[in-house]
């Protein structure tokens, strides 16, 4: 599953193609928005309407809204950005749901702040914490001198943000 506190809403377009680029590529894959970050982004904006417009657009792709109150079985949970994944932490320890998570900078992540490195330390140190996705060298750089995260713990995928549509994403597992 895919925890994410915007999608399907199609301005934040990068993130939009990247877990559209998911379902094309994992045969069982579902996505849980939140909405929380929709205000930010379309001030007014209704996540249920989102949603019903993208099932619209893609039936039969696998789409809803958090629930934090509702436990969700999968093998792997995944988000986006450091204060998302903050967010979420206690609801993957309380549910024994392992994740992932892409440390983009912004989010909630700064190379120069206490607070910043205080939510990674956390989110690493969870009996639930998999696997810290980064797409910088800075940033593999900062966990490591750090001593934030084990280097195996760590998947370097250079990445940029895309606006094309048919970007295809790889995870090594």
């Amino acid at each position: 599953i895919i925890i994410d506190e915007v999608f399907p809403f199609e301005t934040s377009l990068f993130r939009y193609n990247e877990f559209n680029s998911y379902y094309a590529s994992f045969e069982r894959i579902k996505v849980y928005t939140t909405g929380w970050a929709l205000a930010l982004l379309s001030p007014g904006g209704n996540i249920r309407k989102v949603v019903r417009e993208y099932k619209l657009k893609f039936p039969g792709r696998e789409i809803g809204i958090f629930n934090p109150h509702r436990a969700v079985k999968a093998s792997l949970a995944y988000c986006l950005f450091l204060n998302n994944t903050f967010w979420l932490l206690d609801y993957f320890e309380d549910n024994n749901l392992p994740f992932a998570f892409c440390l983009y900078p912004g989010g909630g992540f700064s190379l120069t702040s206490a607070e910043s490195e205080m939510m990674i330390r956390k989110i690493v140190a969870s009996r639930m914490f998999k696997r810290v996705i980064v797409t910088q060298n800075v940033t593999k750089k900062y966990l490591l001198e750090k001593e934030i995260c084990p280097e195996e713990r760590i998947s370097f995928i250079y990445g940029v943000v895309s606006s094309g549509t048919d970007t295809a994403f790889a995870i090594d597992k």
